[in-house]
């Protein structure tokens, strides 16, 4: 969203959000049968930030991408602790513009929250029905490991995130289709004890909180348990 950079915080925790500047406020759940599978985030240093999270919170990193496995565009990192899946991505290329857009307007964030759901070509068309972008259509991919899984991409209307799409034998591939494992993963500091990604907090100019809204109770189900603010519109 131009003049706004959003605001993530994820894990199992609870932390602090200051929306001093956003009277909307929303929590929602999902449908039966889509779940959260990963968060990849859009950086300057793909390897430096999988290493901060190691450091720091002691995330394993488990999967590579990059110019030793023949990726020439871009270096990806995935991370592992619990449920918690991150991947960092950061770009090789100067002529990478749509990675380069999106980091000189949002800088380090979140690009992209990948779904696991029951039927990848359902769940495609009904979020293009409903207002998402055609980023890439249902493919079939292969993970490392031999394991096939169905996989689209869509954007969102708003920002300048995605949601790619998973079916559900991402659950049986050691890592996601592009990745190679890591045979001697760099030693962790001690494990944080983080098991699921809570919640997804999206800062949203004032206004707009209804369609987007609707945008996810269309296309995923979400449901709305807590609404705060709810007058101001």
């Amino acid at each position: 969203i131009p003049g706004i950079r959003p605001f993530f915080f994820f894990f199992s925790l609870s932390f602090p959000f200051s929306q001093a500047f956003l009277k909307e406020k929303i929590k929602c759940t999902m449908m039966h049968g889509v779940e959260l599978y990963s968060v990849e985030f859009y950086v300057g240093n793909a390897s430096q930030a999988a290493a901060f999270y190691r450091d720091k919170f002691g995330f394993r990193i488990v999967g590579y991408c990059g110019l030793e496995t023949g990726e020439r565009t871009r270096s990806r990192f995935v991370c592992y602790q619990g449920d918690v899946r991150f991947v960092f991505t950061s770009s090789l290329r100067s002529d990478d513009e749509e990675f380069h857009a999106y980091w000189r307007k949002h800088g380090d964030s979140v690009h992209d929250m990948s779904f696991i759901v029951d039927d990848v070509n359902d769940a495609y068309d009904r979020c293009l029905q409903h207002g998402a972008t055609a980023l890439q259509a249902p493919v079939l991919l292969s993970a490392s490991d031999g394991t096939q899984v169905q996989s689209a991409t869509v954007g969102t209307f708003f920002g300048d995130w995605s949601h790619t799409l998973y079916d559900r034998n991402i659950l049986n591939a050691a890592l996601p289709p592009g990745f190679s494992p890591i045979p001697n993963p760099p030693g962790t500091a001690n494990d944080f004890g983080f098991e699921r990604v809570d919640h997804v907090a999206i800062a949203l100019e004032m206004g707009t909180l209804p369609s987007v809204l609707q945008f996810y109770r269309n296309c995923f189900g979400f449901s709305r348990f807590l609404c705060a603010g709810e007058d101001e519109q």
